[in-house]
């Protein structure tokens, strides 16, 4: 159970850094303010 846990929250991880990345490459989006 605690290494799915761990996958599931590494993937999610993952993703977010994969959209953050294409965002960033398209244009700067408005709505970041992280």
């Amino acid at each position: 159970m605690l290494t799915n846990c761990f996958y599931l929250v590494n993937n999610s991880l993952a993703e977010v850094n994969n959209f953050v990345k294409r965002a960033k490459k398209k244009t700067l989006p408005r709505k970041a303010r992280f």
